[in-house]
């Protein structure tokens, strides 16, 4: 869920490198494959799964060291990058 040349370049956009809808796909794939109750872990990604239509599903959870240090490039729904952005929950549970 992270892409060396969104690293190094650090787009607007990251439609042409990692588009979002990738990301929603993958987790709609890791969600059918999840019992209720199950956890799901996503850390260091350029992309909130707060952001995906999947997240109705789960209840978010931060964890300590993931509230200091904040992820800095994200990207949203719309593939346009979030800057100044603040997002720590990385554990996700699935509810039943």
């Amino acid at each position: 869920f992270r892409h060396g040349e969104l690293e190094r370049t650090l787009p607007a956009s990251c439609a042409t490198v990692l588009p979002f809808e990738r990301f929603a796909r993958a987790i709609d794939a890791l969600d059918d494959r999840l019992k209720p109750g199950g956890w799901l872990t996503i850390w260091n990604a350029h992309f909130r799964f707060g952001d995906t239509r999947t997240a109705q599903n789960y209840d978010g959870h931060a964890l300590d060291y993931s509230r200091g240090e904040p992820q800095t490039l994200l990207y949203g729904p719309d593939n346009r990058r979030i800057d100044g952005a603040d997002y720590a929950d990385i554990l996700f549970r699935k509810r039943g």
